[in-house]
């Protein structure tokens, strides 16, 4: 916890990215990203790709394309990582969506 000066071991950084990926598979949108949300904010998870990337599965396993399209963007913009973009591109191509991949 960096504002306690405690410092977050790799171990620690994996059971949090274990958990929010758990809650992604599961299909709780509003779970991972209050999880996710709150973990950034208090320091204990830095928002990289890795630590991202459930906020995009979460959608991409419920098939809803535009969800997760919006979710990768709202990481590029907030983060500066694209989590996951060569899974949500490849399932664009595979559905055909032309419209979305000029997103």
């Amino acid at each position: 916890m960096q504002e306690k000066d405690v410092p977050m071991s790799e171990s620690s950084t994996d059971y949090f990215f274990h958990i929010l990926n758990n809650m992604a598979l599961k299909g709780d949108v509003q779970a991972v990203n209050l999880f996710h949300e709150y973990s950034v904010m208090m320091g204990l998870i830095s928002p990289n790709g890795r630590m991202c990337a459930p906020l995009v599965m979460v959608h991409l396993k419920k098939n809803d394309l535009v969800s997760s399209l919006n979710a990768m963007s709202e990481c590029i913009e907030k983060y500066k990582c694209a989590p996951l973009l060569h899974d949500v591109l490849s399932a664009l191509v595979e559905k055909g969506e032309t419209d979305l991949l000029k997103k």
